[in-house]
């Protein structure tokens, strides 16, 4: 791993031009990062992951202008447009190996002037005042925004975390990690969790965007093959969406009132549920009682 590391430090991929390369060393630095978390000595790899993500915003818009994409009004690419080579975005996407919602954040964050100098200088704020240097805080830093609503990444309460602690003993796996690794689960998958086997007892705040309908196929596939042992998913409660109906067959609470996620002032749009997948629902119900209405499909 040292000579991983060695080889990912000084990069200067501002001029590289490949998706597969840029996501190739974004994974490594990604790995270089878990890694050093034990070492006394640490070593950090967010400043050329950061420098990574937003050359992979420029090549991802480049290659998106370059092949006819058409923009709406507020200057973004139309997410249904044909690229005139006969691709698709989600092509450019899959080789980049990210969402939508958030290769759009990436291209925002492209749009600040001096972005790779700025980036610099947010990881060396976060080492000055001993913060960790995290995917969300950079968007903020770049943007100059405060929490968007705008964000389908929403931190969960330190509540409902302490409830999940409670039910599991120990949360085993967070598929889909924030940088922060704001759940203390044994283990996070930052990246590529939708491809990766599940293991334990799994804790789900999936990103709220689009993809959502992928974690929640995810989690009930994971635990119908038996790969985890339980699952908790914390999801918004929308009873019109096809993904909510994969969740049928397990008991949710319907969490009275709505949550204020990622430290807010403010209260979530829209309101919450968190389902139950394992053999204790007894116990699940026990701990949530108090939170809000518990159902079950009879």
């Amino acid at each position: 791993m040292s000579t991983e590391i060695a080889k990912i430090q000084g990069r200067d991929v501002s001029r590289i031009a490949s998706p597969v390369e840029l996501r190739k060393i974004r994974d490594g630095a990604e790995l270089a990062r878990k890694y050093v978390k034990s070492l006394v000595d640490k070593i950090d790899c967010s400043e050329i992951m950061f420098h990574v993500v937003l050359r992979s915003g420029e090549v991802y818009e480049q290659a998106l202008e370059e092949r006819g994409a058409e923009r709406d009004k507020g200057g973004r690419y139309h997410s249904s447009s044909q690229l005139t080579n006969g691709t698709s975005k989600q092509q450019v996407r899959d080789q980049l190996g990210q969402s939508r919602e958030t290769l759009r954040k990436w291209v925002d964050m492209t749009k600040a002037s001096d972005h790779y100098e700025k980036a610099s200088e947010y990881c060396q704020k976060c080492k000055g005042s001993l913060t960790p240097a995290t995917m969300s805080g950079l968007y903020q830093y770049l943007c100059n925004i405060h929490f968007s609503f705008d964000s389908p990444e929403w931190l969960t309460p330190k509540e409902i975390l302490d409830m999940v602690v409670e039910v599991f003993g120990k949360i085993d796996l967070d598929p889909c990690a924030d940088e922060g690794e704001n759940v203390p689960a044994e283990h996070h998958f930052t990246y590529g969790g939708l491809g990766i086997d599940w293991f334990g007892k799994v804790y789900m705040n999936p990103p709220y965007g689009n993809e959502l309908p992928k974690w929640v196929q995810k989690m009930c596939h994971e635990y119908d093959e038996d790969n985890i042992d339980a699952g908790l998913v914390l999801v918004p409660s929308r009873t019109d969406t096809e993904w909510f109906y994969e969740l049928r067959d397990y008991p949710r609470c319907f969490i009275k009132g709505r949550l204020k996620f990622s430290d807010s002032e403010n209260s979530a749009p829209f309101p919450s549920m968190v389902v139950y997948l394992g053999n204790d629902a007894k116990r699940f119900i026990d701990v949530f009682r108090g939170r809000g209405d518990i159902y079950a499909r009879v």
